[in-house]
Order: structure tokens, then C-alpha cells, then sequence
């Protein structure tokens, strides 16, 4: 620490947040390491200047990118990739997962999630997720209700409805094309309506009364909007 403060021992002292308050302020460097810390980008660029003889070492400087960091902390990618290949080994090889969750340290939910994606039989006995209730899931999410409903209607948490749709293959983007079409039919509707209710109203008098329909129409059914429009009127002069 005293070595950076001497390196720094010239730089001005106009923004002293951004310097050390002296040679004993070692949480300086502590917050510079912090996984989720925010500083000003100067503390990080003056402190690689003393680490780092040449600007160019610090963009070649060799970074380990199998670390990375998840809500704060810093697991290692191989380990995670070879924990779930030891997961789907034991689940193939047919043991409980009370035993793999104690061998991996995984959770049950994880494994559960695990078994369906890669449609791997796993011996359980649900008291309410039976295999019926997981199909009147499935139907109901195609049809396109909502989370809540289908939870309400099975007699299930939220959470398991969540988690037996991200377990069928498609069935998330047939939600996602649902919901796009409902939006799209809800904001055409809205507007035909409008301009029902207002046939004399220009085109700049629909986008201001019904801003967020019209905008929503222009980003996502352009053609639409333009061919349901009112055709754009013809500038007069004063004489």
C-alpha cells in the first residue's frame, strides 16, 4: 500500500474519492475486489497503472473464465457442468433422490427438473402432482391461461405450475406466441374502436389518445396499423 501511495504521490487531489486516504487505507483495495462493488472507474484504472508496467499487459493479462460469479458468489463453470453430469448419471442409474441430493448437494426440485427435461422415469409417490394433475397443467398452459388460473384450478403452487411448464419442450414459446397474440388482438381492437368512435380524428390525434396502443402496433404490427389508419390529409395553404 505504500508502495501505490508513493506511485500516486503526484496525482491531484481535486476529487479525493478517488485516492487513498492514506497508506493505511487498505479497504481502498478491498472495495476494488469486492464481486459486486461500484466505484468510480479512475480508482480501477489508477490501480492497474501501478500493477501494470504497460497498458498493454492489462488487456492481454490472462483471465481465468471458468470462475464466474452468480448473485455474489463465485462458482467454477467445470465443477457446476460435471455436478449436473453426475446428477443425470444417478438419475439414469435409477437412485433416489434423497441419495443423490446427499452425494451432490442438490436439491430435489433440481433433480426433479432435471429427470423430466431429459424424460427420465424417477420412482416417486406425489400426493398432488400426480401425472394428472401435470397434464391438466400442460393443457391448460397450451390453452393459454394464465399461471394463477392453472394454479387455482389444479389445487398447486404457482411455483410447480412454473416449473412443469419450463419442463415440456415448446410449451414455453407457445405461451409466449399466446401472449403476443393476445396483445396484438386487445391494441388492434382498442384502436378500431377508436377510431369508430372518433371517424373525423387524425392520425396525430389517435397517437396522442391512444399512445401506448399506437406505439405498441408500430413496434410489433406496422403494416396493420398503417393499412387501418386514417390516410394522411394533404397540408392546405392559408390562401
Amino acid at each position: 500500500m505504500q508502495d501505490f501511495c508513493k506511485h500516486i504521490s503526484n496525482h491531484s487531489g481535486a476529487n479525493p474519492t478517488v485516492i487513498p486516504r492514506g497508506q493505511e487505507d487498505f479497504r481502498y483495495v478491498s472495495q476494488l475486489l469486492e464481486v459486486d462493488g461500484s466505484h468510480h472507474p479512475y480508482r480501477h484504472l489508477l490501480f492497474s497503472t501501478w500493477l501494470f508496467d504497460d497498458v498493454g499487459q492489462i488487456f492481454t493479462y490472462p483471465v481465468n473464465t471458468d470462475v464466474i460469479s452468480v448473485n455474489g458468489e463465485v462458482k467454477n463453470v467445470n465443477s457446476e457442468v460435471v455436478v449436473g453430469h453426475k446428477c443425470f448419471a444417478f438419475l439414469k442409474a435409477g437412485k433416489s433422490l434423497a441419495q443423490i441430493s446427499r452425494e451432490t448437494g442438490k436439491s430435489r426440485c433440481y433433480l426433479k427438473r432435471l429427470a423430466l427435461l431429459n424424460k427420465l422415469s424417477v420412482n416417486l409417490k406425489p400426493k398432488l402432482l400426480t401425472q394428472e394433475v401435470v397434464n391438466a397443467i400442460c393443457s391448460l398452459a397450451y390453452a393459454g391461461f394464465h399461471r394463477r388460473e392453472i394454479a387455482k384450478r389444479c389445487g398447486v403452487g404457482i411455483g410447480t405450475v412454473e416449473q412443469t411448464i419450463s419442463s415440456k419442450t415448446g410449451l414455453v414459446e407457445r405461451r409466449q406466441k399466446c401472449h403476443f397474440e393476445s396483445s396484438r388482438r386487445k391494441n388492434r381492437l382498442f384502436l378500431l374502436r377508436y377510431i369508430a368512435d372518433h371517424p373525423d380524428s387524425i392520425r396525430n390525434d389517435i397517437k396522442k389518445q391512444c399512445c401506448s396502443v399506437f406505439f405498441w402496433l408500430y413496434l410489433n404490427d406496422r403494416q396493420w396499423l398503417d393499412e387501418h389508419l386514417p390516410k394522411p390529409r394533404i397540408a392546405r395553404g392559408r390562401y
